[in-house]
């Protein structure tokens, strides 16, 4: 089983050496690693190329990746290096900056020739039995597609942080390595992932490049979508990665909690509504792409969750009608479809959100 790791970097300089040292010295070798820079401000691929330089890695094939800091190149650059040990690395610079979600989604369809790709952030630091730990529990396993893990969580400089607000079902101490597959809830209705703990079968690809037609959809939101209906996304109980904090890092959000629902109700403006909607539009259309398209083509038998996923497709789509015809008293009527909502934040800012702008009017 060929093994690639994808790195989606953007001002990773500080960090970057680090985690592809950790990469690097993996109890078993990936084969191959492939970082695509999003037009950094700050060196990140010239930090990148003096690691792998300072690893002995040879270049193989090369095209200027150092342009003017800050300015990207009239087309993608790619430098190809190998290893001391056989393994691969490719370094590509994008020709323009395409924002997170958009360079892992299209980065991953181009570049890793891997039966599984690893996904990876430019500011963590591996397990070294992390690449081992993930290979074990693919093999023989076909029906996996997404296989995630726990993580443990440090700050900038390194150090354990405890006590943090983070969904408890990403953190992890027990390291049983037992594997289960992602239960479905009202609050987590696609199986929901954090991408720097995610390993997929190559099988899976074909489904998230599609989800660029998706604005606004989290890549790793994608990907838990696309393998939870297809019924291949599990979790092995192993804390395999640390993701580091820090001011400048991408992290999945947290989901909207009472307090904050209000908040974001009292913070509201005609933007932030237009954005809230265009939030539940791609959600809906993801929706009717699983539906549709993904659970068709993957043969999937959960009936069962496409039933519940049109349920809550038909309730999506009453709520969008609702916050699009500002009707206060059709999202009041949608109080009994609460569980729906998976927080009552949700519902009580999309009536705040509702009742704020009629008030301007």
């Amino acid at each position: 089983m060929k093994m690639s790791v994808f790195i989606a970097a953007y001002n990773g300089a500080p960090y970057i050496g680090e985690q592809l040292a950790s990469i690097l010295d993996q109890t078993l070798p990936v084969g191959e690693i492939i970082l695509v820079d999003d037009c950094s401000s700050d060196q990140t691929i010239r930090a990148a190329e003096d690691f792998l330089f300072a690893r002995g890695a040879g270049l193989t094939e090369a095209s200027s990746l150092h342009p003017a800091p800050g300015r990207c190149l009239p087309g993608r650059a790619v430098k190809r290096f190998r290893l001391p040990a056989g393994q691969d690395a490719i370094l590509v610079l994008n020709k323009e900056n395409l924002g997170v979600d958009s360079n892992f989604i299209t980065g991953l369809k181009e570049y890793p020739a891997g039966d599984v790709i690893l996904l990876s952030d430019q500011d963590d630091i591996w397990e070294a039995n992390k690449a081992e730990a993930v290979c074990a529990a693919f093999s023989g396993r076909e029906d996996i597609l997404l296989l995630q893990h726990k993580m443990a969580l440090i700050d900038e400089t390194g150090n354990a942080i405890e006590g943090s607000d983070f969904p408890g079902y990403m953190l992890g101490k027990s390291n049983t390595y037992s594997l289960a597959k992602v239960a479905t809830t009202k609050k987590r209705p696609f199986g929901n992932a954090s991408g720097c703990c995610c390993a997929i079968r190559r099988g899976l690809l074909d489904f998230v490049s599609a989800g660029r037609q998706f604005k606004d959809i989290y890549y790793d939101f994608l990907i838990s979508a696309a393998a939870t209906a297809i019924g291949g996304n599990f979790v092995l109980d192993a804390s395999l990665t640390r993701h580091r904090l820090h001011p400048e890092n991408y992290s999945f959000a947290k989901g909207d909690t009472v307090a904050k629902g209000l908040k974001r109700g009292r913070d509201s403006s005609a933007g932030h509504c237009e954005k809230r909607l265009g939030l539940l539009l791609s959600e809906q259309a993801l929706m009717g792409y699983l539906l549709g398209e993904v659970m068709p083509a993957g043969q999937t038998t959960q009936t069962a969750y496409a039933a519940w996923l049109a349920k809550r497709s038909d309730i999506f789509a009453k709520r969008i009608e609702y916050l699009q015809n500002e009707n206060l008293f059709g999202l009041l009527s949608l109080a009994r479809r609460l569980p729906w909502y998976g927080d009552a934040g949700v519902w009580l800012g999309d009536v705040y959100y509702t009742a704020s702008s009629l008030l301007r009017r």
